[in-house]
């Protein structure tokens, strides 16, 4: 098993094992940015994320003609790496035959483009990543024991964000990725940032990350009363829902609705401050049942 400072040293492909929400796919960055790769891209791939009919063409890339709707020739996310590192999460779900082409790429270093018969040369890293017990599954006939062997070789078992030494490291590095995609500026005060260092939040970094956007959407200027009263609001909104995409609904909704409250229930207006289409935020209005025309109503008789 190697050690935490060993993983930016490795030049073959690197597996992180670890459960849902541990932070792979931050560390899988951390470690990109640690090596002499960093000046080159950094391309995450979620494996569930993708459409299963094309997802080799995603990823190998494809030529034009090669299929119907291909009208341009694609390099695919492995000629979007060119030195960099490919980043290949949830490999326990890629299907048994695009294991063999993985594993192709892995000991041979070339790959195909979908139509193409001419091999490229990948010159990148690759970093895996898995929650699923990769050994039961070529015992179940689900993994291929050769890629499995391939992969196995490095590996490091990412610890749980409570036990996290790097704890530090990954919220600088959440608030960081904030700053970069958010319109506008927000600090935290020290005490806040101490307090949310400190927090013990069950193994999860999603949650640490809902809780940092909720966090800076709200607030500006952010106090360690902000981080505690969002906290009591968790605890007693959420504390039936275990499931991820079910807390981050029940934040979505409440943002939606204070949003358009501010922006006096303004379709077109809520859209443009916060930085979605018009459809989209149609959409998520319907999804939530967020009635326009009785909370107007009842701003009214208030």
């Amino acid at each position: 098993m190697l050690k935490r400072h060993q993983l930016n040293q490795i030049n073959s492909s690197l597996l992180l094992l670890g459960k849902p929400g541990a932070g792979k796919s931050y560390l899988a960055k951390i470690v990109h940015e640690e090596s002499s790769r960093k000046d080159h891209p950094f391309v995450h791939v979620n494996i569930c994320a993708l459409n299963k009919e094309t997802f080799e063409s995603e990823l190998f890339g494809h030529v034009k003609g090669s299929f119907t709707g291909a009208i341009n020739d694609n390099e695919g996310y492995l000629g979007r790496v060119n030195k960099g590192t490919l980043f290949l999460d949830e490999i326990g779900d890629l299907s048994l035959e695009l294991q063999s082409k993985v594993l192709m790429l892995l000991e041979e270093k070339i790959y195909y483009r979908v139509g193409s018969s001419r091999p490229i040369k990948f010159e990148g890293s690759i970093i895996l990543a898995t929650n699923k017990n990769l050994e039961q599954m070529v015992k179940e006939n689900q993994f291929r024991d050769d890629l499995h062997s391939r992969i196995s070789f490095f590996n490091y078992k990412v610890p749980t964000f409570s036990s996290n030494k790097n704890k530090k490291q990954i919220i600088n590095r959440i608030i960081c990725d904030l700053k970069n995609k958010s319109s506008s500026d927000f600090f935290f005060e020290k005490e806040a940032l101490e307090f949310i260092y400190n927090l013990e939040l069950g193994g999860n970094i999603r949650e640490l990350k809902n809780i940092l956007e909720y966090l800076v959407l709200f607030n500006k200027h952010i106090r360690i009363c902000d981080v505690k009263a969002i906290l009591e609001a968790k605890d007693k909104s959420l504390i039936d829902y275990d499931d991820y995409y079910e807390h981050l609904g029940v934040f979505e909704k409440e943002f939606l609705m204070k949003k358009l409250q501010k922006y006096d229930y303004g379709i077109n207006l809520t859209a443009k401050k916060t930085n979605i289409s018009k459809v989209t935020l149609i959409s998520k209005i319907k999804k939530y049942g967020i009635n326009i025309k009785e909370l107007k109503e009842n701003r009214l008789v208030s």
